[in-house]
């Protein structure tokens, strides 16, 4: 069908069969003509949007895939193995990894039961330690740490070990994230990634679990699998993005940074080395062309013996090589480059570098609260997906080896304690504590919790240690000491008074009054009953207010 021009109202426009041709031309190209000049539209662009050469090079890699299609098997390999190799091959790396590790795992998180029997407490916290010590649960958390450190994330097989020296056989198995492997992933499978099965809501229900290693020294070529319920697979890992399955190293944002750092080492020492090697330079003063009474070829190089004298030729002048390398911006940019990766992980210079030299007190508090409050981020993923599922299983399995009779599924109301960094400031900390504690801002089981420690039992022991013969007594004693102290009263505690038990005459007395006192309400008259009533309320309250 043939184009055809519309006027303004939508119309077609018809060729006029009367009049000048010229005027006919003039209508037609005035009703085509808009009523309303309309102004050009504006488009708003962010420069990070455009597409130009330079920001071509910026960001070659963008795309806008989700997370699992980002975080492909072979990009994990790849990105995993050079975390590896930089980890094993360079001491500033090794160090944050170690570092990352101590602070959040260090020995352990404590166990604390928050049931109202103080008894069964202590005694499924000391079954607890026992099974820790002997499967090493410390140690293992520490190895998990480093692995989501290096390699993204690490996983870990619940199962029974029968050598273990303890009642309870559960143990856990650490597994490289490499194991977690679908040799023949189907293509296009809902809720399936490589080494995954997920329910809708993300929630992993299989897992793919090779039986060796692939890079050890079995034949890898096999390709035995098992798919194990998730119930059985703890998995550690940082999500970045949601519904992201598989984890990424965390160095992969550092690692252009530590070759750029190796590149410049090397540069500096090399030049250095250079430098080094060349003692003395030889300069002759004669003008091109004019005959030399000694060659600069018949001298060449030579060893300089030590306090020698030399004479040189006639025309020739000694001098040294002047060294420029290192700089005086290689300590800067050092820094620079050492802050910038130590900033991937949220840990000042100070810590990465292990150099507080230009670092005072304050400032090195401000740099700290950063990290520290990323380590107890981090401390609560642990809590949440390995300690408090391994101790689920655990307290299911030794409900049933020490037949506790309470029921083994859920598992009691707890918590985890993990022990804070030391202060550099012990007197000044101590103080600290002591005020909050004077002005009741702060409470004795916090602060004991803070160190990784249980408040009862620390009590307990010391009120034996110090010979008070209750808990209550101690806990008064220090109450006294503390506000003796800091809260500027110099008072001696309070005594404690012991409860007695009622003597006959006591007892006899207490029944005369209450027969007296029903005698009164039965002859009284209804309004001398209600007045009694409301007086025992009001001195009720008044008690209570007092």
């Amino acid at each position: 069908m043939a184009n055809r021009l519309l006027d303004r109202y939508g119309s077609p426009l018809r060729a006029g069969t009367n009049g000048d041709a010229r005027a006919n031309g003039e209508s037609q190209r005035q009703s085509m003509q808009p009523a309303v000049q309309l102004r050009p539209a504006l488009r708003a662009l962010y420069d990070a949007a455009a597409s130009t050469p330079t920001t071509a090079y910026y960001w070659p890699g963008a795309d806008d895939f989700d997370a699992d299609r980002s975080n492909t098997q072979m990009v994990r390999q790849q990105t995993r193995k050079r975390a590896r190799w930089l980890v094993a091959n360079d001491s500033l790396a090794r160090g944050i990894v170690r570092t990352m590790a101590n602070h959040e795992v260090g020995c352990g998180p404590g166990l604390q039961l928050l049931t109202k029997s103080d008894a069964f407490n202590a005694m499924v916290q000391q079954r607890w330690d026992e099974w820790t010590m002997a499967t090493g649960f410390g140690e293992k958390l520490h190895t998990m740490v480093q692995s989501r450190v290096i390699d993204g994330e690490c996983f870990a097989l619940l199962g029974s070990n029968p050598n273990l020296d303890c009642d309870v056989k559960l143990d856990i198995k650490l597994l490289e994230t490499d194991q977690i492997f679908t040799p023949w992933l189907p293509w296009a499978v809902p809720n399936r990634i490589d080494g995954v099965w997920f329910d809708d809501w993300g929630n992993p229900t299989f897992y793919d679990v090779l039986r060796w290693h692939p890079g050890g020294v079995f034949p890898y070529w096999t390709w035995l699998y098992d798919t194990v319920p998730a119930q059985y697979i703890v998995q550690l890992m940082r999500r970045e993005r949601p519904n992201q399955h598989r984890g990424m190293s965390e160095f992969t944002a550092a690692m252009r940074l530590f070759a750029e750092r190796k590149r410049f080492l090397e540069a500096v020492i090399k030049a250095a080395e250079t430098h080094a090697n060349i003692s003395i330079l030889l300069e002759t003063q004669s003008p091109p062309g004019l005959e030399e009474t000694t060659p600069a070829e018949a001298i060449g190089a030579a060893e300089i013996p030590q306090n020698m004298v030399a004479a040189l030729p006639w025309g020739y002048k000694a001098s040294g090589f002047k060294a420029e390398q290192p700089a005086t911006t290689f300590e800067m940019f050092d820094r620079r480059l050492i802050t910038a990766i130590a900033m991937t992980f949220n840990m000042p210079y100070a810590i990465a570098a292990c150099d507080s030299s230009q670092t005072n007190f304050s400032s090195g508090r401000l740099d700290h609260q950063t990290y520290f409050s990323m380590v107890r981020v981090n401390q609560r993923l642990i809590a949440r997906t390995v300690c408090t599922r391994v101790f689920r299983e655990w307290f299911k399995e030794a409900c049933r080896v020490y037949k506790w009779s309470v029921p083994d599924s859920p598992a009691p109301p707890h918590t985890w304690h993990w022990v804070e960094p030391e202060y550099c400031d012990p007197e000044a900390e101590a103080n600290s504590i002591g005020t909050e504690l004077a002005i009741g801002i702060a409470s004795h089981s916090a602060v004991l919790t803070a160190r990784g420690q249980d408040a009862k039992a620390v009590h307990k022991k010391a009120a034996e240690d110090l010979g008070f013969d209750t808990v209550p007594e101690y806990l008064a004693w220090v109450r006294a000491n503390i506000s003796a102290k800091f809260g500027g009263q110099n008072r001696t505690p309070e005594p404690v008074l012991e409860k007695q038990d009622p003597t006959d005459a006591d007892v006899a007395q207490t029944k005369a009054d209450v027969a007296a006192m029903a005698h009164i309400l039965e002859t009284a008259s209804p309004d001398t009953r209600r007045a009694i009533a409301a007086w025992a309320r009001g001195a009720m309250a008044l008690g209570s207010a007092v």
